[in-house]
């Protein structure tokens, strides 16, 4: 998947409007761990932000158990969704580098 439609998939989390089904097929697709683990986390916020918790958390500790052998920011972002739901007001502090999204993949 190309890196501007995955970036304009994040650009939409504050919103709410993310497509958590997108993030899933993204971490499916992916070849990388950590990549993989990012698109689950990303998919896992998408359903809190549209009130799905209980899918949410369930999403969350599956994320946690890979994430504890790829990488520990990883997991603890994973842990703290389990401990509280990710909210627009949390999404709208999430920075991205976007500048090369055209052409990096």
């Amino acid at each position: 998947m190309p890196l501007h439609r995955f970036m304009a998939e994040v650009t939409k989390l504050p919103a709410g409007e993310a497509d958590a089904t997108f993030f899933e097929q993204e971490a499916e697709a992916q070849t990388s761990p950590y990549r993989a683990g990012v698109a689950s986390l990303l998919e896992v916020r998408a359903h809190d932000l549209r009130g799905r918790r209980r899918e949410a958390k369930a999403a969350y500790r599956r994320v946690a158990d890979l994430a504890g052998a790829v990488d520990p920011n990883l997991l603890r972002r994973a842990k703290d969704g389990l401990s509280r739901r990710f909210t627009k007001k949390r999404a709208q502090s999430l920075l991205f580098d976007t500048c090369m999204a055209d052409v990096a993949n």
